[in-house]
């Protein structure tokens, strides 16, 4: 796979909404205080994790709420059942929150903390520092938060590259054409790219036209060349891997989850296997 463009919106893709009578005023705050924990869904619960590493913390720091579903997260801040739910900084119940007797906040995670970034990234490397300006309750000046990509532009490595250097650029000439067309169009502007923060390798097509324009730097293709030496180690271990690989699925899948996580501590990458 790899990057064309991404599209960072107003708002974000995943942040802490608290209670503002449970007076979390930071992430440390959030030690001792109910967090919504949504059955079957990892990816919520994993963004939780991450964030809440900002401060040192884990879900051993808070009181896990189970809650069936994205909605039921809402439901258990609004009845008091839980103080914090996450998600967007613009998702619609959020609204619910905030009109409610309880009131809304936003505890905001500072960029100047260093360390503190480097740790949610560590969890979550498609995490990116970003300032949201769009959601219940967040003014003109915005909040510190965190978001990723979405939407994410991407092609194969196999991906003419023609094809893709014309898309991105036609997508980048005319921004001021569409930008205003859609909720979250204005994310695909060109000074919204972090290439120096990205986690997945650009096509050579999309390279291309960044370079034509001026705006590919050293320190984008540092990472550039990371990601990309992270794929070849990953494609490395998969053929290693597959020629004695177990029929078994679930033996299959384990294996694999092994061999991936042994090849990427190995070269001394981040192998995502930490969970919960």
């Amino acid at each position: 796979v790899r990057a064309m463009l991404s599209n960072y919106s107003d708002a974000c893709s995943f942040t802490f909404a608290t209670a503002a009578d449970a007076n979390i005023m930071s992430i440390a705050d959030m030690r001792g205080k109910r967090m919504t924990f949504v059955q079957g869904a990892p990816s919520l619960n994993n963004a939780t994790a991450a964030l809440l590493s900002y401060a040192n913390l884990t879900w051993d720091d808070v009181v896990p709420v189970e809650v069936g579903g994205y909605n039921a997260s809402i439901d258990a801040v609004l009845n008091g059942r839980a103080d914090a739910a996450g998600g967007a900084c613009n998702s619609p119940p959020f609204l619910r929150i905030e009109a409610s007797p309880r009131g809304l906040r936003w505890p905001e995670l500072p960029h100047a903390d260093a360390e503190a970034v480097a740790r949610v990234r560590a969890r979550l490397p498609w995490y990116v520092p970003h300032v949201a300006i769009e959601g219940p309750t967040i003014n003109a000046e915005g909040i510190e938060v965190f978001s990723s990509a979405y939407p994410f532009l991407v092609a194969l490595d196999s991906s003419d590259e023609t094809l893709v250097y014309s898309m991105v650029k036609v997508m980048l000439k005319h921004f001021d054409e569409f930008k205003g067309n859609a909720p979250g169009a204005n994310g695909w502007a060109i000074d919204r790219q972090k290439f120096d923060q990205a986690f997945v390798p650009y096509h050579p097509g999309a390279i291309r036209y960044f370079k034509e324009i001026g705006i590919w730097s050293e320190a984008a293709e540092r990472t550039h060349q990371a990601n990309l030496q992270r794929q070849q180690v990953l494609q490395d271990a998969w053929d290693a891997y597959l020629p004695g690989a177990p029929e078994d699925y679930d033996a299959f899948e384990q294996g694999w989850l092994r061999a991936r996580e042994s090849s990427l501590a190995a070269a001394g990458l981040i192998t995502l296997g930490e969970g919960l």
